[in-house]
């Protein structure tokens, strides 16, 4: 159900069209102080799809910038410069006011972004936007016009960020399986970007790494809500071309993981299912589903045909893999050298010290098993594999 919240902005009033000639280029001559030719702009706001996880409703103490343009573009000049607002708990202000002039300065157009951040101040055309402080940013969209007469405006608060939601179950983990953090990094994950206040798209600009601590227990049957979230810059989060990867800390211990095909879009949420054993932590391809950013609950589907299958290889340093059969095939190779793989069809490894090695395929979904070449393998264990 959406709310409405009435902002009482003393800010600038906006025409009901947009027009680009020359008069509008000349810096508007605007009043400070309210007289009997002034009039204040109502504008109210509307979060147009709530987030549960994070920006739900305004309060006390929340701020955001305000342009007040002299006509319909981000690059138009400002009636008033570097406007804040500022929320009571029950209305909004403007520092410094705005306010328009019945015979000079009759119109503006309103552009908003939340949270305020002094920097975005001097165009809302590029503002830089910093996925590190999980931030759950907010855009007005193209401009609202309002008038002298017409003094009424509504901005509709739209998410620019994208969530990724992650649901963690155990499967045969002695652990005690306490979530500490989680951080993704990779060619699709940028901690930087910039965003233009009109349709909300931002352009990434710097990768790294985006780490969030948390502290929630991990169970055998997953969360049905509250999932462990993270804001991610959704352009260009496409790891159908690129790769990202998932760090996460449990129980002290790090366990890293490769993100399954996704190509992220503003405004959705993604729901990540993942299984956790002593083994690794392991995505479930086809478990990834996208959900409205309001939506809070979840179920892990059951999961079929876990098995673990031991190798033992004394020869040259190259493995040619294990291949699974089976549909949708997932899991965790260790190749006995402490080096650990996600596993797909056709993986092969390379080991840089001689020597014996026991190599551990655990996977889920398959129903049978090919080694192409029994060279150098001198034992092969199914004990742990149904």
């Amino acid at each position: 159900m959406r709310k409405h919240i009435i902002l009482s902005l003393c800010a600038a009033a906006a025409l009901l069209m947009s027009c680009s000639s020359s008069e509008d280029s000349v810096e508007p001559s605007t009043p400070t102080t309210p007289t009997d030719n002034n009039v204040a702009v109502v504008i109210t706001t509307d979060i147009v799809t709530r987030t549960t996880p994070a920006k739900s409703l305004f309060a006390s103490g929340d701020a955001m910038n305000v342009w007040a343009k002299s006509y319909g573009s981000p690059s138009a000049n400002d009636i008033v410069a570097n406007i804040r607002a500022n929320y009571n708990g029950s209305a909004w202000t403007l520092d410094p006011g705005v306010y328009l002039d019945k015979d000079k300065q009759k119109n503006a157009f309103i552009y908003a972004v939340y949270p305020y951040q002094s920097e975005f101040a001097s165009t809302p055309g590029r503002l830089t936007i910093d996925a590190t402080t999980q931030n759950d940013y907010l855009y007005s969209g193209s401009y609202v016009p309002v008038t002298v007469t017409t003094n009424t405006a509504k901005l509709n608060m739209k998410h620019a960020m994208s969530l990724a939601a992650f649901n963690i179950f155990t499967d045969g983990y002695s652990g005690a399986g306490k979530l500490q953090s989680l951080a993704i990094s990779g060619d699709s994950v940028y901690t930087k970007g910039v965003m233009t206040v009109e349709n909300g798209k931002i352009r990434g600009t710097e990768r790294g790494e985006i780490k969030v601590a948390f502290d929630k227990q991990i169970t055998a049957q997953g969360w049905s809500n509250s999932m462990p979230r993270i804001w991610v810059i959704p352009l260009p989060f496409n790891t159908k071309s690129t790769k990202a990867y998932l760090k996460a800390v449990i129980d002290g211990k790090e366990f890293n993981s490769v993100f399954p095909e996704v190509e992220m879009k503003i405004g959705f949420q993604y729901s990540f299912h993942l299984v956790l054993t002593d083994n690794g932590l392991e995505f479930i391809p086809d478990q990834t589903t996208t959900m409205a950013l309001n939506f809070d609950e979840d179920e892990i589907a059951q999961l079929e045909g876990r098995g673990v299958l031991g190798v033992t290889f004394d020869g040259s340093s190259e493995f040619s893999s294990v291949v699974m059969a089976g549909v949708n095939v997932f899991g965790t190779v260790l190749w006995g050298d402490g080096e650990k793989s996600t596993y797909e069809d056709g993986i092969s490894h390379t080991f840089s010290t001689a020597g014996s090695k026991k190599m551990i395929f655990e996977t889920w979904n398959s129903t049978g098993f090919t080694i192409k070449n029994l060279t150098g393998i001198s034992e092969i264990d199914i004990s742990g594999y149904e």
